[in-house]
């Protein structure tokens, strides 16, 4: 296919407007040009992991190579990050009072005998 192919079909799958008050009925909205696309799927309900889709168009002699990355949205990873920092620091401080722990008890069963 051409870009020019590509950019038709493009154009009747992906809603050009983020934010919207009624359905267009398009599966994707995001944007598109002439060098790649940038999209999401369009739901109704909520889900922070929704990838999103990036592409970028690579005109070859047998047609078009489309190069199509996913990934999370910034704010979802930037959440994750946070999330499991807090996990992480959790433990390692749950290890250290365990490791208190178990040295106290050693002493207190060393010390009764």
């Amino acid at each position: 296919m051409s870009t020019e192919e590509i950019l038709a079909v493009l154009d009747t799958e992906i809603d050009q407007k983020w934010f919207r008050w009624r359905s267009s009925g398009k599966r994707f909205t995001g944007e598109y040009s002439i060098s790649g696309f940038k999209i999401m799927r369009v739901i109704w309900y909520r889900n922070s992991f929704l990838p999103v889709i990036e592409g970028t168009f690579n005109p070859s002699t047998s047609g078009t190579l489309i190069k199509v990355t996913m990934r999370l949205h910034r704010f979802a990873a930037a959440f994750m990050l946070i999330w499991f920092a807090g996990v992480f620091t959790g433990l390692l401080g749950f290890k250290k009072e365990y490791r208190i722990y178990q040295h106290r008890r050693s002493l207190l069963f060393s010390a009764s005998f």
